[in-house]
């Protein structure tokens, strides 16, 4: 089988987390980068694209690749279309997502199309964007899954792959987590769900597993977990308002929830946290710490000598509670200077020879242009103009 993955806005964080997605399950595929945008997987068994796409935070869309052709017509959209249409009740909608370089002119196709619909009695409308490829915002809102589709088109060199799309992300639900959620606290800071999916897929930690968020905030990340499924998990955070505003949240979250996960959630300070813990009984950490000052003006040099401290104490405290082998995910600030240079600050001396540093892409992924890396295999991301990106660092106690 082979099928298209559509990936995020970081192209290294979404190809590193499909790789330990499907390395953890021990499912055999073969992942092939086709640009920033597309990647194609082959496998030998059929996936479930639409339970797999709501636990990947860094894939949009998701499908198969039907056919190879080195010249586009209306027969090969039929080909994709299959056979299985009857006389349909609802008007049938479909619209085309190109990817992998310049469009082509597809009015023809696209009423070429409509008439064939219109002789088998299936009334049609061409879903149309501004934007070379459908968003999956357009996706779900046109029922292209469910009732119409959306023509995958990618354009290698001279020939183009051809399929559909089976699934789309569920911008819909990680909004609601993201704003909607009862609590929140923008003054601190919070983790984007799609990166807390990211992280918790990249630790490898399996549903059965001890997950612990010891810097938990307002619980995105342990939020994250109960949707994953991961049966026990804790949380905890040195401030009150924090461990409360995460019980406010994971409640409100559990009247949907399909399971009900073994929670724990305490006030302890991160850098003693063994006095309250107990010793190897962790298999995970997955976190993002305290960043530094999310406003106003403060000396880089002295925020990253007081948050070296903090994650050296804090670490040290980990290998106390960590099984032999366990992941720990963190995010590491990196400071953007003020002057006109924009230098970037890295967190350069957190001890941590209790561990070792794991790279996040294999070797055969690291040379694509798109991934910004650190020195120890981090990914590195942010948006111009912010004052603190992100960099992720997968550590394992050894």
């Amino acid at each position: 089988m082979k099928y298209f993955l559509i990936l995020g806005t970081n192209p290294a964080l979404s190809i590193a987390e499909i790789d330990f997605y499907f390395k953890k399950r021990e499912v055999s595929f073969d992942l092939e980068i086709q640009s920033k945008d597309v990647v194609f997987l082959q496998t030998k068994t059929k996936l479930d694209l639409e339970k797999i796409i709501k636990e990947l935070g860094g894939v949009i869309k998701a499908g198969e690749v039907l056919c190879e052709t080195k010249k586009i017509k209306v027969d090969n959209f039929v080909d994709v279309l299959g056979s299985d249409f009857q006389d349909l009740d609802y008007k049938f909608k479909f619209g085309f997502s190109f990817y992998g370089g310049d469009t082509l002119p597809l009015n023809s196709i696209a009423m070429n199309l409509k008439k064939i619909l219109k002789e088998k009695n299936i009334s049609s409308r061409w879903v149309i964007s501004k934007e070379k490829s459908l968003s999956s915002v357009i996706v779900e809102q046109n029922k292209l899954v469910d009732k119409g589709v959306d023509f995958f088109i990618y354009r290698k060199a001279s020939s183009f792959f051809l399929g559909k799309t089976l699934a789309v992300q569920d911008f819909k639900g990680l909004s609601r987590r993201d704003y909607g959620r009862p609590a929140r606290d923008d003054e601190s800071g919070m983790i984007p769900p799609k990166l807390a999916q990211i992280m918790i897929n990249i630790s490898g930690a399996q549903k059965d597993d001890y997950l612990l968020d010891p810097f938990c905030g307002s619980g995105t990340i342990l939020a994250e977990e109960v949707l994953l499924g991961i049966k026990n998990i804790w949380g905890s955070d040195s401030s009150e308002k924090a461990v409360q505003d995460s019980r406010k949240n994971i409640n409100w979250l559990l009247r949907t929830a399909e399971q009900t996960p073994n929670l724990h959630l305490d006030k302890i300070d991160a850098t003693k946290i063994s006095t309250k813990m107990e010793r190897f009984s962790i298999d995970a950490i997955v976190t993002e710490p305290y960043l530094g000052p999310q406003r106003g003006a403060h000396d880089i040099r002295k925020t990253v000598a007081s948050l070296e401290d903090l994650y050296s104490k804090s670490l040290e405290e980990f290998s106390k509670i960590l099984k032999k082998e366990a992941s720990v995910v963190m995010v590491w600030p990196v400071f953007v200077s003020r002057e006109g240079n924009k230098k970037k600050y890295f967190l350069e001396n957190i001890n941590i020879d209790k561990y070792k540093t794991i790279p996040l892409l294999s070797e055969k992924y690291l040379n694509n242009e798109f991934a910004y890396l650190s020195r120890r295999g981090g990914i590195v991301y942010g948006r111009p103009g912010q004052k603190i990106w992100r960099e992720i660092v997968l550590l394992k106690l050894t």
